[in-house]
């Protein structure tokens, strides 16, 4: 993943796709609950716990093993009620026509800020977990290895 540029840490698709190191699969029956991964994947706790699976050997860059890859922790989006999954689905519906910053750059992006609410109310966590996810927005964003030293991504920070 480049933190530096790319802006999708997961998405979803119709077409039949191979996977591989650089472009994982996963499969899910219910297109409810693959949109929600989605959402959570690409929110500030998803993207934290992916980065912190994944080896830094570049700043702005990480690399996860499909061994590690799997075992990242998700919230079981399977015991979602179907009102979450479907609130979660319009939600994505939604998003997906609008632009992302790259990963780097979430800290300052209005739609990221979107998505992390949205995925606190498809998950019901209280206001304090809420404020605390918005801090550790900022805190990631600061982290060498994520920014990289990127010209735009550290003027955003200042």
């Amino acid at each position: 993943m480049s933190w530096l540029s790319q802006a999708l840490l997961a998405s979803t698709t119709n077409d039949v796709v191979l996977g591989g190191r650089h472009w994982m699969t996963l499969e899910h029956e219910d297109a409810l609950v693959q949109k929600a991964f989605a959402l959570w994947a690409n929110r500030m706790l998803g993207m934290m716990v992916h980065w912190t699976r994944g080896q830094r050997t570049q700043k702005g860059r990480s690399t996860t093993q499909i061994g590690s890859l799997k075992k990242i922790p998700c919230p079981n989006l399977d015991r979602l009620s179907e009102e979450k999954l479907e609130f979660s689905a319009c939600f994505f519906d939604e998003l997906a026509k609008l632009e992302l910053r790259s990963a780097c750059q979430s800290h300052c992006d209005a739609n990221r800020k979107r998505i992390d609410e949205a995925v606190c109310e498809m998950l019901s966590l209280s206001s304090g977990l809420r404020r605390t996810i918005a801090k550790m927005r900022g805190l990631w964003c600061r982290e060498p290895f994520v920014h990289g030293d990127n010209k735009t991504a550290v003027k955003l920070l200042s």
